[in-house]
């Protein structure tokens, strides 16, 4: 009787776990949002994606000021944002227990200041955190957080 309650318990709990994933937004959702919040210089909501154990390397402030002067995306504008693919691939970055992502590929059209409109994709990982889906850094840039600077 409390192996079949054991498994029981396992069973309930592992539906409650498919059931909460498929309640959340999907990758390619939140790899959406993510270009959104960076053509809007949006950086603090930008964070809140971040994977929690990389949220831990870097103070959400900090990030929204090295993003904030690199400016790379200033004089943009985003026009449309549509997925292209969503791939799982395998996954080894220090600090993140994952071993499984989701390579989200959207097709962006962007206009630039003087008008003239361009098309190009942009790939997001992604991994599921057990609560929600979150992109990550690579090596380079948790290494110049780590060391207290801004990646460039």
């Amino acid at each position: 009787m409390k192996r079949l309650a054991a498994v029981l318990a396992l069973s309930v709990s592992a539906l409650a776990l498919a059931a909460q994933a498929s309640a959340a937004p999907k990758p390619a959702s939140m790899a959406t949002q993510l270009i959104r919040y960076e053509f809007k210089g949006q950086w603090g909501p930008a964070w809140d994606l971040l994977h929690p154990s990389q949220q831990r390397i870097v103070p959400r402030a900090k990030f929204a000021a090295c993003q904030k002067a690199l400016a790379a995306l200033a004089g943009y504008r985003l026009v449309d944002i549509r997925t292209v693919d969503s791939s799982n691939e395998t996954l080894h970055i220090a600090g993140i227990p994952q071993h499984t992502a989701v390579a989200v590929t959207l097709h962006l059209l962007v206009r630039t200041g003087l008008g003239n409109e361009n098309g190009l994709n942009e790939v997001t990982h992604t991994v599921w955190t057990g609560t929600r889906w979150a992109w990550f850094f690579g090596a380079a840039d948790v290494a110049a957080y780590r060391a207290g600077h801004c990646p460039s």
